[in-house]
């Protein structure tokens, strides 16, 4: 056996084309797999939707256009953004601010990095969330704000109130 360096022939590189059908394969597919043989024409206009099918399959009437704009502004996002600082008058459990918060969205209560000591969030009774430095963020999901009450250490801290949606 002859020694010396190994021979490799690289087969030829064959580029893919790109798949391509034309209407007699794709009925001859759908014949294979048991479908039917069905024209479609992509180009119809659609005037009118008289029924749709409900997640139970039954058919209904769909939405109107008020039906289409209320589902919009429950799952879109809401426009503007609150954002706001609540600081307190004393040492004792105050309220916080009613502001509505949109379906859907988390207000953040941020601890405000100016303040001096620690805040608490709570209810009426008992603030026991400790907000302790800054970054620290409590996440409401709340329908108001009022629904939270603020204690802090020192007449003057607070925090920072942040969702989107205007009030």
């Amino acid at each position: 056996m002859a020694s010396g360096p190994a021979v490799f022939q690289q087969a030829p590189y064959h580029r893919p084309q790109p798949w391509r059908h034309d209407d007699a394969d794709l009925l001859d597919s759908a014949h294979r797999l048991g479908g039917e043989r069905i024209m479609l024409d992509t180009n119809a206009a659609v005037e009118r939707i008289n029924k749709v099918q409900d997640s139970d399959g039954e058919d209904t009437t769909p939405a109107n256009e008020d039906r289409q704009q209320a589902i919009q502004r429950a799952v879109g996002n809401p426009s503007g953004a609150t954002i706001e600082t609540y600081t307190t008058g004393g040492t004792a459990a105050e309220q916080l601010p009613d502001l509505s918060i949109p379906d859907g969205v988390t207000a953040l209560v941020v601890y405000l990095p100016a303040n001096s000591g620690d805040v608490f969030l709570g209810d009426t009774d008992d603030q026991f969330i400790p907000l302790t430095d800054a970054g620290h963020v409590f996440e409401w999901e709340g329908a108001t704000l009022s629904d939270l009450h603020i204690r802090t250490n020192t007449a003057g801290d607070g925090v920072g109130i942040v969702f989107e949606g205007g009030t």
